[in-house]
């Protein structure tokens, strides 16, 4: 994941006629108990967006089923926002890969970007289509910068059902928040 098949430079050795071969082999053992480390870092920040992701998806099955009109969920979903310090935003895409409903966003947006609006086509947006055709219904996209509000994010996007209708329930995590 991080790219690196070839290792060179002044840090493993200089320059030089003969290289000191444990010299060498212990830089190499440093290289990959390092690399294993922030991979093992890595695996658990995904495994623990993935646990929020799962807590507030339902969440927001449960707020969601009270509500008379599936446009109307944005009313029941802003206290979400509240409870989870890490959550920048909730949106919801139909099965035609529309948006329903505005973006519950929590905090201010910059002046350049702006939280999608009801009836936005996702249709080619990676998250959902990947939510959308996983065997387990769910994606966490890696960190990028937010169209909605300027914020580092990652994107947790999780197929679900309410009223027997299919749905892709995405939630921004802020990257860096507890």
């Amino acid at each position: 994941r991080l790219g690196a098949t070839l290792i060179q430079g002044f840090y493993i050795a200089r320059p030089c006629e003969k290289v000191a071969e444990k010299d060498l082999r212990q830089k190499v053992w440093d290289v990959n108990e390092t690399y294993s480390k922030i991979l093992k870092n890595m695996q658990l920040e995904e495994k623990r967006f993935h646990e929020m992701g799962e807590e507030v998806e339902n969440l927001f099955c449960s707020f969601v089923s009270n509500a008379q009109n599936i446009k109307n969920w944005t009313e029941s979903g802003t206290g979400l926002l509240e409870e989870h310090p890490s959550v920048e935003a909730l949106y919801l895409i139909d099965n035609e890969n529309r948006q329903v409903g505005h973006t519950l966003i929590k905090s201010q947006t910059r002046s350049f970007y702006e939280p999608t609006k009801d009836g936005y086509d996702y249709s080619l947006k990676e998250y959902h289509i990947r939510a959308k055709n996983a065997i387990d219904g769910k994606h966490l996209t890696e960190p990028y910068l937010s169209l909605a509000s300027g914020s580092l994010c990652r994107t947790y996007a999780s197929r679900i059902s309410i009223s027997q209708t299919p749905y892709v329930l995405c939630i921004d995590f802020c990257v860096g928040a507890n």
